[in-house]
């Protein structure tokens, strides 16, 4: 797959500064959800099944949201690589614009469609309602979480991921403190439950927000509100227009993965309470995926900038090689945890048992995913908008979307052979990646 790479330590070195505090922050991320899962778990069964159908709403909204603030990261990066920090600066701001503005139609629309997005998960009036109560207060939210996600993007971009993870770990304690009071009613507040833990999850978006605004004015003079005056409608058309294939791969990406799981609960809607608490735990490797997406969008986006396109190239072949370490690393830790794990939510017996076999098929074609993913972010890094959409949003519903509407819906299999199968699919994505990584079309300059 690859030739003889020369990785010195200097270069691990540098992956893993750059990884760690995204590491990091993921991880403090996933263990935050992981006890909010635990503590709605206390409150029933039908409560963390109706917050995480919620969930599922906000994680579309989410992934376009990434998509939108991604793709103008790709121009951050090579803008700081060719060390043009006033387009740096306009190009942020309008960053903030689009995000904005994404954020706005985002509460509207999903203000409007609620029920019918509940409904195509479940039917149990007690889980709709909970996911209705969650879902509504989490709305206020959505405004400061685009602003925050535009913050981040050119934190990492730039070099800086530790902002980011000081952010979030403040937001996070804030979110985990609230939780407890608010949810089981502690320090003489009312036991609200779901609604406790929408409202502290929103609390928590400002104060990350007023962090990030906070030490943007102080650190790094160039990400600060404003109009992006400095941008000609042709820029800015330019940076939209590369940003909106990643926005509709996004969408198309995160819709995908809520209709494979719409078709998982056809099967069995008592399954949700472990479905969900496999996503939880399987989110605890995902972190490696998001250290390494910064570590392309950084490297191999400013060795773009710059033009050097050997040197991007080589930088790539070499974060690959580590990954295929790491991603395989991390299928070993799952497998080792799948049956201890469990017993730290609030399960029936049958539910544990289902959450262990779910996450031994997890294990088995993690690593290939990660290894996807990567490619992925190398592509997104040159631009390669086609070899995104193909790999990642159009193969999403072309096969998984498909096979496991298939497997659930027409051939009535259990849902531990509809997972099998559709994780499977996982080796037929990395060898398309594999595939749009070798055409080099990503391999460009957008700086010039």
């Amino acid at each position: 797959m690859f030739k003889k790479l020369d990785i010195s330590k200097e270069f691990v070195k540098r992956v893993f500064l750059l990884s760690i505090p995204v590491l990091t922050q993921q991880l403090l991320n996933n263990l935050l959800n992981m006890t909010d899962t635990m503590m709605i778990g206390a409150v029933g069964e039908l409560a963390l099944s109706g917050v995480s159908i919620a969930n599922k709403i906000f994680f579309v909204y989410q992934l376009i949201l990434i998509g939108m603030s991604n793709g103008v990261g790709i121009f951050l990066a090579q803008y700081y690589g060719a060390n043009k920090k006033e387009k740096l600066q306009d190009t942020f701001q309008y960053g903030l614009m689009l995000t904005g503005g994404l954020g706005i139609v985002a509460i509207l629309v999903t203000y409007f469609g609620m029920d019918f997005f509940i409904s195509l998960f479940v039917e149990n009036p007690v889980t709709i309602g909970y996911a209705k109560d969650y879902l509504t207060i989490l709305l206020i939210g959505f405004i400061p979480f685009a602003f925050s996600n535009m913050y981040f993007a050119g934190f990492r971009v730039i070099g800086l991921p530790k902002y980011p993870m000081i952010g979030s770990f403040i937001s996070i304690m804030t979110n985990c403190v609230l939780n407890l009071i608010l949810i089981f009613g502690l320090l003489g507040f009312p036991a609200l439950g779901v609604v406790g833990a929408a409202i502290a999850t929103v609390i928590s978006r400002f104060v990350e927000l007023a962090l990030m605004i906070l030490i943007a004015r102080r650190k790094v003079s160039y990400m600060n509100f404003g109009l992006a005056k400095g941008l000609s409608l042709e820029e800015k058309q330019r940076i939209f227009i590369k940003a909106l294939p990643l926005m509709g791969n996004e969408l198309l990406w995160s819709m995908g993965m809520s209709m494979i799981f719409v078709n998982y609960c056809a099967v069995d809607e008592s399954m949700i309470a472990a479905l969900t608490v496999n996503d939880t735990i399987s989110n605890l490797v995902y972190i490696a995926f998001a250290g390494f997406a910064t570590v392309v969008n950084v490297i191999v986006g400013q060795d773009l900038g710059k033009g050097d396109l050997k040197q991007a190239k080589l930088d790539s072949d070499r974060i690959l090689r580590l990954t295929l370490i790491v991603f395989v690393g991390c299928s070993l830790f799952l497998l080792l945890i799948k049956d201890y794990v469990p017993y730290l939510f609030s399960l029936g017996k049958s539910s544990r048992q289902a959450v262990s076999v779910l996450l031994t098929i997890k294990a088995t074609f993690n690593w290939l995913n990660g290894y996807a993913a990567t490619i992925y972010y190398a592509l997104r890094s040159g631009g390669d908008t086609r070899g995104v959409f193909i790999v990642d949003g159009m193969f999403t519903w072309a096969v998984q979307v498909l096979t496991s509407f298939i497997c659930a819906r027409l051939l009535h299999l259990t849902l531990y052979q509809c997972v099998f199968i559709v994780e499977a699919t996982f080796i037929i994505k990395a060898l398309m990646s594999q595939y749009f990584y070798n055409k080099g079309y990503w391999l460009k300059n957008l700086t010039e």
